[in-house]
């Protein structure tokens, strides 16, 4: 695989060094070199010192021979490149665990894998758990994130702002004891959300290299994540209100446990709205990042091509999260279309294909649905 320079200072920490590197050097270096080539970094002594080198920047390793110097980083692309291959072939044999153990090795930070309905899939399994935050031993009880941890990640406008993008994204939160500073990344494929994976910051700061290597492990095992749950049909591999719109039984823990981190009852009265993407899912995914939409009186599942809002009446901001997805669609000249008001969500079903009626009836005869 190919790195940055960020990643090659990574693997370098415990060594005495110094680093100018851009930003967002990218990651496009393919090995080591003692003479300059294109792709590669090169590695050359300077008085006591070895500077490795590229386009988008330099590390210096103090004192240190060059030919120890040179082994060290060439082993470094060697070295990410067999955990490249490990958690592929982890992944292929639907063993997370191992997927998720492995990985400590190229963050050197505990990280967790869960599915879309904060479920553990897999935790990093070497961590003490004295040194650990609240969230971590719940996780680690449980195997499903509390309730209090989903509340203060909802109402931190941070989340609230990068939690539908693509890439890796960092958060920061007020309470460290609780809930520690991360990267965070869902695992998409063909543009369902399988899970999430998140690094924690604990014995070092997190950096654009670490974002990088979060972006590699998402997308390379996205779509064995995906198999997994095609080859156990038992197994729901979409959050609860997908399984519902499908006219399925959602296992009864994951609603209730669903419903606490929304903070919703099932007698709230609620309302389903959809926007049709067909043709354009790019665009969907550019328009869910334009939403700021309060998150509990809101749900969002990509379903069928569309994005589909749960809206909870019950909630005191739930008109402007109407307000605010057809602004969005109307701007993205996307047909909408909004059911009746109901109770009980076991009636979801019914009430999506009645918005995807108004919708097309209001197609139809040029209106709103």
């Amino acid at each position: 695989m190919r790195l940055s320079m960020w990643m090659i200072a990574n693997q370098l920490i415990n060594f005495d060094i110094e680093t100018d590197i851009q930003k967002n050097a990218p990651v496009n270096l393919r090995s080591a070199r003692r003479a300059y080539a294109t792709e590669c970094v090169h590695v050359y002594q300077r008085g006591k010192d070895v500077v490795c080198s590229s386009d988008d920047g330099a590390i210096t390793i103090k004192d240190i021979d060059i030919g120890y110097a040179f082994e060290i980083i060439q082993s470094i692309f060697d070295t990410y490149d067999d955990w490249s291959n490990s958690i592929l072939e982890s992944a292929a044999q639907s063993d997370f665990q191992t997927v998720v153990d492995d990985s400590w090795h190229a963050f050197h930070s505990p990280i967790t894998l869960l599915n879309s309905d904060f479920k553990v899939l897999a935790m990093s399994s070497r961590e003490d758990l004295g040194e650990m935050d609240e969230e971590w031993r719940y996780l680690k009880e449980n195997g499903y994130s509390s309730i209090q941890a989903i509340k203060d990640i909802n109402e931190d406008r941070d989340w609230l702002r990068k939690r539908s993008k693509s890439d890796a994204q960092r958060f920061h939160f007020s309470n460290k004891k609780k809930l520690s500073n991360c990267l965070s990344v869902s695992v998409v494929y063909d543009n369902v959300i399988y899970g999430r994976i998140n690094v924690l910051e604990k014995d070092r700061m997190l950096n654009e290299g670490d974002v990088q290597l979060l972006n590699h492990l998402s997308r390379g095992i996205a779509p064995y994540l995906n198999l997994y749950y095609v080859n156990h049909l038992n197994l729901s591999s979409h959050n609860v209100f997908y399984e519902m719109l499908r006219g399925r039984q959602p296992d009864r823990r994951a609603f209730e446990n669903r419903l606490g981190y929304k903070q919703w009852m099932d007698s709230d009265t609620f309302m389903v709205m959809v926007i049709d993407f067909e043709g354009a899912d790019s665009m969907m995914h550019v328009c869910m990042e334009q939403l700021d939409s309060p998150i509990l009186s809101t749900e969002l599942v990509i379903y069928h091509h569309s994005l589909v809002a749960i809206l909870n009446k019950t909630r005191n901001d739930w008109e402007k999260s109407r307000k605010e997805l057809t602004d969005v669609a109307e701007r993205c000249g996307r047909p909408v279309g909004v059911s009746l008001p109901f109770e009980r969500l076991g009636w979801l079903e019914y009430y999506y294909r009645q918005a995807c009626a108004a919708m097309r009836y209001g197609e139809m005869f040029g209106g709103g649905g």
